[in-house]
């Protein structure tokens, strides 16, 4: 499987990828916090737009980008895909090569 599987979604785990919930490991989500912050502020989107590409409210996309509420796998594909970017680009703690993210239980 390539990378480009996972942006393209052909792969056959995606569908269930999508609907699955992640919630900030400890210690891991202030990376995530920043990198969002930063690429919102870089392209000069609000919060108020980044709610409606997700399709939620500006109140609760605030709480998930400052990591007091879990993301949506489909949430962060629509995150990447506004940023031309891959998940693990945005999703993934820098500092360390494992996710920043786990599935929530």
């Amino acid at each position: 499987m390539s990378r480009e599987d996972w942006r393209t979604g052909s792969i056959p785990e995606l569908p269930l990828l999508r609907m699955q919930k992640f919630k900030a490991k400890k210690g891991a989500s202030m990376a995530v916090e920043k990198e969002l912050i930063a690429l919102r502020a870089d392209k000069k989107i609000s919060r108020k737009e980044m709610a409606e590409l997700i399709g939620t409210t500006p109140e609760t996309y605030r709480k998930k980008e400052l990591g007091e509420s879990d993301w949506w796998g489909a949430e962060m594909f629509l995150i990447a895909s506004k940023f031309n970017k891959r998940i693990d680009d945005i999703f993934l703690d820098k500092k360390s090569t494992k996710s920043g993210f786990e599935k929530a239980s």
